[in-house]
C-alpha cells in the first residue's frame, strides 16, 4: 500500500513539476542547485574577504554561523560599495563561496518586506516578489518532498530487488531438493 502511495506522488510530482527558463536567475535559483540562498549581515571586511552572518536562510542549508567570502566590488543593479551592517541577498554557490554577480544589498532582514536596492529591472522585480511572497520556501519545500519521495521510491525499489532475490534462492533451493529426492527415490527403487 505505501509503495502504491510513494509511487503515485511520485509520478505526480514527476509530471506537474515547474520547468525552468535558462537565463531566468530568479527562476533558475528555484531548482535548488546552489547551497543556499540566504539574508544575511556583513560583519566584518578583511584585504580580500567578507564575512557575512546569514540570518535567513530561504532555500537550502548553510550549517556555519558564519560565511567567509571573497570581496566583491558592488552590488548588482547599482554602484554602492559592500560596508560593514550591509543586510545582503547571496545565492551561495559552495561552502564559502557566493555568486558575485547576483549579490544584492537589501532594505532589511525581513524576507517578506525587504526591498532589494537595484535599478528596476524585470528580472530584479520578480526576484523580489519571490523573496517577500515566500516562493523560494515553498520550492524548497517541493525539492525536499521530491528528494524524499525518490528516497522513498529507491527504498522500494531495493526492497523489492532483495525480494525477487530471495525468491530466485528459494526456487533454486526448492530444484536442487526436488532433485536430491528424487535421486533417493530413484536409487530406493532400483534397490528393491
Amino acid at each position: 500500500m505505501i509503495k502504491k502511495i510513494a509511487l503515485t506522488l511520485f509520478i505526480i510530482i514527476v509530471f506537474f513539476s515547474n520547468n525552468t527558463l535558462a537565463g531566468d536567475i530568479p527562476e533558475a535559483i528555484m531548482s535548488g542547485e546552489n547551497q543556499a540562498l540566504f539574508i544575511g549581515t556583513i560583519t566584518s571586511i578583511n584585504t580580500d574577504k567578507f564575512q557575512i552572518t546569514p540570518s535567513t536562510v530561504i532555500m537550502g542549508s548553510i550549517e556555519s554561523p558564519t560565511v567567509n567570502i571573497e570581496k566583491f566590488d558592488n552590488y548588482y543593479g547599482n554602484n554602492l560599495s559592500p560596508a560593514i551592517g550591509d543586510i545582503i541577498v547571496a545565492v551561495l554557490i559552495d561552502e564559502n563561496k557566493i555568486d558575485s554577480l547576483w549579490v544584492f544589498k537589501a532594505t532589511s532582514a525581513d524576507y517578506e518586506t525587504l526591498e532589494l536596492i537595484s535599478e528596476p529591472y524585470s528580472m530584479v522585480v520578480r526576484y523580489q516578489e519571490y523573496i517577500n511572497s515566500g516562493e523560494y520556501f515553498r520550492a524548497q519545500e517541493k525539492i525536499d518532498t521530491e528528494t524524499t519521495t525518490e528516497v522513498i521510491a529507491q527504498t522500494n525499489t531495493d526492497d523489492e530487488q532483495d525480494n525477487s532475490n530471495n525468491r530466485i534462492y528459494l526456487y533454486t533451493l526448492m530444484a536442487v531438493l526436488s532433485v536430491f529426492v528424487l535421486v533417493r527415490l530413484f536409487l530406493n527403487k532400483r534397490n528393491h
